[in-house]
Formats: structure tokens, sequence, C-alpha cells
């Protein structure tokens, strides 16, 4: 039995971390909506209120808007949640959306805390406390979650994490030693995981977790009795899991162009135009990027697109073969985590944690198939929960077992300065969100080479009468991806507002040599020829009579 006091003191602590989530990110609550912020919430009928169950359940993310019939993203829970907030904000307010957002990861970070002391509570030393509230503190303060934390279209990210965390909690709950979960445990675990999947595609990732928590079951047991048998799998669980993901892959077929991601850009990835050794070889880079980024959260961004991260091209990519070395030896870690767990709650602790960290970011990691992005921070959000955990397991207990005092103050004094490191950082990230403007800015400081963040802050310079510094920005973006035909189109109409016809014409010619059919830059090309004169007829092939130049 759990002592009154302790569930106080537990309380207690999971409010602190609540308001800590909340308050590091008070500084960003005025900020706009950015990037896909626009399609996904203020130009989704679906996304507004009244409720529109059709706009919310019968069509993509996006609302099947022109240009994103065809992307087979399906995210009806939160785009439900966008038209609930949308009523409470009366009218498209970013802050109210915002509000939202911090809760969910207020959330997220309690839930981080009692998944923690679930995992730890069969060790009765007077660490576990400290060592759960750790993870969740360094959870709740880290600057690689504020663009899944700000981003308002991130809901999807916050509420997918959300219940696979409520779903580790309940399954970690529900089952003890070699016994099997129960009716209600499982009945609950079910309906967490439909709201999972209806949140976000990394919601399948909760079935990873819970193989991941009878992995590492069955192998203490096995070290535990000398025997794999009487060990009760519980395939009634999974066979509800099964049936679950079955009725959600129908319900996508019926609304979705397609099951799966349809056709993946190299700009976006770039491993899908690289050969074999990129495509390989860059999985491990990206992997060693995101190690960076949970370790040492200094340079981030809100885009890792052609050519900021590139893909790997060398034997010789050191980054690729550490990120090698580094997930093999994750990897041993879990065996050998897994095989003293039946003895060691740590290594218990450090095993399910570090293999559920490998199963929610195995739908990332572009090993098994490629995703649509090469990299982003907001994908890291769940799998750094039980990264985050395994860590702090693993330093309370060397601190626990292998020092004195003198340690045990040198790693409470080493926490207390990452926390306040990673607060500090978080604070200045926000920062970043004040203005679309601000965000490419900073986008374009630590990403020089990224072709969409250059066009990004090339039209916000556009968009405030700064040409110049538009087609400088415009310039370099065709320059690292000549095949964007959007950039330059508009650096076709910065080039033209500057007199450059002749200039504009140019590279209108090879924006149409890649999309044909692009009316953005066809209405250009007739709005020069209407402009300049030429050539000859112009007129009467680009504006027949009854049409205007767009």
């Amino acid at each position: 039995m759990v002592g009154r006091g302790t569930r106080l003191r537990v309380s207690a602590l999971a409010v602190l971390l609540a308001v800590a989530a909340g308050a590091i990110y008070l500084n960003a609550m005025d900020a706009p909506f950015v990037l896909d912020d626009i399609a996904a919430v203020t130009e989704n009928r679906g996304a507004s209120w009244p409720l529109e169950f059709e706009g919310i359940f019968g069509k993509n993310y996006w609302g099947n808007r022109e240009g994103y019939e065809n992307l087979t993203i399906y995210r009806p829970l939160a785009t439900l949640t966008f038209a609930l907030t949308d009523c409470i904000a009366n009218g498209e307010d970013p802050s109210t959306h915002r509000v939202v957002n911090v809760a969910l990861h207020s959330l997220c970070t309690v839930l981080v805390f009692l998944l923690a002391l679930s995992l730890l509570k069969s060790h009765r030393s007077p660490l576990t406390a400290p060592a759960a509230f750790s993870a969740a503190l360094l959870f709740a303060l880290h600057p690689v979650h504020t663009e899944a934390v700000i981003g308002i279209v991130n809901r999807a990210e916050l509420l997918a994490a959300l219940f696979v965390l409520l779903g580790s909690l309940i399954y970690l709950s529900g089952v003890r030693g070699s016994r099997a979960l129960g009716w209600r445990h499982r009945g609950l675990l079910w309906a967490v995981f439909v709201l999972a999947l209806l949140s976000k595609e990394n919601g399948f990732t909760l079935v990873g977790v819970v193989v991941a928590v009878d992995l590492v079951r069955v192998a203490g047991h096995r070290r535990e009795t000398g025997s794999w048998r009487n060990f009760a799998w519980d395939w009634r669980t999974y066979a509800g899991l099964a049936v679950v993901f079955g009725g959600y892959m129908v319900l996508r077929g019926a609304v979705l162009s397609g099951l799966l991601a349809g056709d993946l850009s190299g700009a976006d990835n770039p491993m899908v135009d690289a050969g074999f050794m990129g495509r390989w070889l860059t999985p491990f880079k990206v992997f060693f990027w995101y190690l960076r980024l949970l370790v040492a959260p200094v340079y981030l961004t809100v885009d890792y697109s052609l050519n900021h991260l590139p893909a790997v091209d060398s034997l010789l990519d050191f980054e690729a073969w550490a990120g090698l070395l580094l997930f093999v030896g994750a990897l041993a870690s879990v065996v050998t985590c897994a095989w003293q767990s039946g003895r060691d709650v740590h290594a218990r602790v450090v095993a399910i944690s570090l293999l559920a960290f490998f199963a929610t970011y195995s739908v990332v990691s572009n090993l098994a198939f490629l995703s649509t992005i090469i990299m982003a921070e907001r994908l890291v959000y769940l799998p750094s929960a039980f990264f985050l955990i395994a860590v702090a397991a693993a330093a309370w207990n060397a601190m626990s077992n292998y020092g004195g005092k003198v340690l045990r103050i040198a790693g409470i004094g080493t926490l207390a300065l990452v926390c306040g490191l990673y607060g500090w950082r978080t604070l200045a990230r926000n920062g970043d969100w004040e203005s679309a403007r601000s965000l490419y800015v900073a986008a374009v400081e630590v990403a020089p080479n990224s072709a969409k963040t250059r066009h990004l802050l090339a039209r916000e310079l556009y968009r405030a009468g700064r040409y110049d510094e538009a087609n400088a920005h415009f310039a370099a973006a065709v320059a690292i991806d000549s095949s964007n035909f959007v950039a330059r189109t508009n650096y076709a109409r910065t080039l033209a507002k500057s007199g450059d016809f002749d200039g504009a014409l140019g590279e209108l010619r090879t924006a149409l040599t890649h999309s044909p059919g692009y009316r953005p830059a066809l209405n250009l090309v007739c709005a020069i020829f209407e402009r300049t004169g030429r050539p000859s007829g112009a007129r009467k092939f680009c504006f027949p009579p009854g049409r205007k130049a767009r």
C-alpha cells in the first residue's frame, strides 16, 4: 500500500513539474501562426467552429485543400482539438491554440514522471523519486521540444506522445512479473491506442513499447527461473491491438488516396536520391545528429532538409560511423541490461526505456523505410521521454551504488546546471518565434545551406518590400536546389520588381522546364510581356477577352 504521505509528495512533485513545463513557454504565447500552422489550422475548414465532422474525419490533416489533397496524413483527433479551441478562441487566435499545446506538454511531463516512478517502484532506494523527477524535469525544459510545443500544427505530435505515454503507464501498472494484463487495463490500453492512432501515425509505436516491456520481462524471467517456460504471453492484448490497428487502417484507406506516404521529395529527404551508401549510412548520421540534440541542444532550426543535412557521399563521413557505433552500443546496452533485469531494477528500467526509445524512434529513423523528411526536432519529442528516463535511471544508479556523498552532491549539482542551461536555451529559442521573419532569420543563421529556410526568409523580406535582400536569399535557394520551381518563380518576381525583366524571364523559363503547367510562373511571364510589350501579340495570347492577369 502506498501511504498518504507518499501520495502527497508525488502529487506535489507532479504539480511542480507541470508548472515548470508550462512556465518555460510563457514568453512564446504571443507568437503568430507560422509554417504549416496556416495550412492545417487557419485555412482548414475542418479546424474551425462549428464542428464539421466530414472535414475532421473525412479529409486529410490539411483538409484536402488545393495542393495538399493527395497527402496521406490522417490526424482527425488533432483537427478536432483545433476546432474546439477555435470555439473557445472565438476566431483565429494563436495564443489560445498555444495554451492548449503548452497544457498538453505539461501533461506529457507529468506522465514521464509517473512512468519513471512506475518503472522504478520495485526499488526501495530513497533516490527513486529524485531519479523520476529529474527525468521529467529534463523533459519539461528540454530545448529540442520547442518546435513541438510552439508550433500549433504540432498538436498532433503532443497528442500522440500523450496517449503513447499514457498507454505505456497503463500497461506497466497492469503487468507484474509474469502475470498477464487484466481485462480492465486491457480495455483501457485498447481505447488509448485508438486515440493515439487518431492523433498521429506514430501512435502505432505504443505497440512497440508494449513489446519492449514484454521482451525485458521475459529476459528477467529467464534469468530468475533459468527457463523460458511459464511466462504468460498476453496474446489477447496483442490480438486486441491488432484489431484496433486493422480498423484504423480500414478507416484511413477509406479517407485517403493511399494507405502510406505518397511521393517522397529529394529536397525534403536527400536519401531519396542517394545511392546505396547514402541510403544505408545516412540514417546513422541522422541518429548521431539526434543524439547530439538530445545531449547538447545548442544549434536548433526548423529545417534540416536540402542541404543542411546532406546524405552521406563518402565512406570517410565521421558522423555516419559515429552514429553507427552509438547505435550498436545502445543496442548492446539493451541486451546487457535486459539480461540483468531480473536482479537489478535499474538495469530493467534502462533496458525497457532504451528499447522503448528505439521503438518510438523507429518510425522516423529512415532505416526500415524512408520518411517524408530526413529529420526534424519535433519528431524526437516522444522518443526523448524514454531516452531521458534511461539516462536519469543510469545516473542515479551510479550515484547510489558507486559513490558516496561527494559524488551525489556533484551529480545533483550537474543536474541543476544542465536544467538551468536547458531552461535558458529554451527561453532563448522561444524568442525565435516572435515573428515569421525572426524564425526564418534564426534558421538561416544555423542552416545557411538549407534551400527551404532561404526561400522562406526571402518570401518574408519580399513581403516587407526589402527586394534586394530577398533577391540574395532567393538566389541562394535556387543555387542549393536548382529544381525548386516555386523558389525560381519568386526569385523572378523580385527581379521583375527591380526592373531586370530579362533575368526574370530566364528564371521563369527554367522554372517552367521543371513544372510546365505551374500557373504562378505562367501568370508572371504574361505580366512581364504585358509590362514590356513583348513579344508581339503576347497580350492576346496571355489575356484573351474576358480574362485578366492574376
